[in-house]
């Protein structure tokens, strides 16, 4: 009973502890630069939370955060470790781009639907791919994941410049999503969309089909032991290439929902790197679909402050970066020695020194 309530207690303190650690090491850092660590902190708590605005700002910068968070968590509950969210995401906002385009005439909610299903039909399609080689070929899906993600940047960057290029822009970029299309604001004067409900939504899915069904215990079984999954009847392959396709549904749906609530069209930079900030925030979430809602959301609150902290002080904004990195340090670092009984061990030696 006692293992049973401490071992969430310390999956929650690992994180917790870890941005608490982070945090305090950027005040000796911020202190470096020859600036004032308290003011600077103050600024970042304004510029995340001080106005309607900048929360509402919070959550559109989470939104993306959230769902590439999950995409990577499904997969790694299920036994296979993606860094292709960044490809699947770039694959499914160039689909729901083509497919607004083609359909740009027909009712807003019908092509906004259309968008959201196609761009994570897509997404599916390009994160199977990573894992039926894994699962028929034993090709390594950190390899082809990474790979896959040069494909999709490639392909996007040609899609742009020449057969969805905007005909009036002399800028590679494709047109910009018409506004019946365009996901609706939640509060007006601000950039929040419908895409956090979406989000939160999808989250809760995640959440309820991992730990509250059966598929999900199969999928979950796949991850702690494929062999032991295989012996009990469970067809591992094919959970490897679904959980990849779940993952990469996720990715695409990402993606598609920036297009469409955020940045309207699609050119260079497109949500650059949001998938590697997705592997950082299901690490920090304890790769568990609520952990990874709270960790995007302080990513997210980093992102906003420090912009304001920089505009206000003259502590770079890269702060914010050093701060992220050390957190992730700490938690695979608090991780690993929670996993191996570290503390435990230490605290059984120390009395039995005591002892004797």
């Amino acid at each position: 009973m006692k293992d049973a309530i401490a071992k969430p207690l310390k999956k929650i303190a690992v994180p917790v502890i870890s941005a608490v650690a982070a945090m305090i090491i950027g005040i000796f850092v911020i202190e470096l630069t020859g600036n004032n660590a308290m003011e600077a902190y103050s600024y970042m708590m304004r510029g995340a939370f001080g106005s309607m605005n900048n929360i509402c700002e919070l959550f559109v910068i989470a939104v993306p955060l959230i769902l590439t968070g999950l995409a990577v968590t499904f997969a790694y509950r299920s036994g296979v470790f993606t860094i292709g969210v960044d490809g699947q995401l770039i694959m499914g906002a160039i689909a729901a781009a083509w497919f607004v385009d083609a359909f740009k005439n027909m009712p807003g909610v019908v092509v906004a639907v259309g968008d959201i299903l196609t761009g994570m039909l897509v997404g599916a399609i390009w994160g199977a791919i990573a894992g039926a080689l894994k699962a028929y070929r034993k090709v390594n899906e950190i390899v082809s994941t990474l790979l896959m993600n040069y494909i999709a940047l490639y392909l996007a960057d040609y899609l742009y410049t020449v057969p969805l290029a905007a005909e009036s822009s002399k800028i590679p970029q494709t047109e910009k999503v018409v506004e019946t299309a365009r996901l609706p604001i939640l509060v007006g004067g601000t950039r929040l969309h419908v895409g956090i409900i979406i989000a939160l939504l999808c989250a809760a899915i995640v959440y309820y089909v991992l730990y509250k069904t059966a598929w999900g215990a199969k999928f979950r079984a796949v991850g702690m032991n494929a062999v032991a999954a295989e012996c009990n009847g469970i067809n591992v392959k094919k959970y490897m290439v679904a959980s990849m396709a779940v993952s990469g549904a996720i990715g695409g749906l990402a993606g598609t929902i920036e297009l469409l609530g955020t940045q309207y069209r699609i050119q260079s930079g497109f949500c650059a790197d949001y998938g590697f900030d997705g592997i950082a925030v299901a690490l920090i979430g304890q790769l568990n679909p609520i952990g990874a809602v709270l960790a995007a959301l302080f990513f997210a609150a980093l992102n906003v402050g420090s912009n304001s902290m920089e505009l206000m002080t003259n502590v770079p904004s890269s702060i914010a970066d050093i701060i992220q990195s050390m957190i992730i340090f700490f938690v695979v670092a608090g991780s690993v020695l929670v996993e191996r009984n570290f503390f435990k061990k230490l605290a059984w030696k120390k009395g039995k020194e005591e002892k004797e």
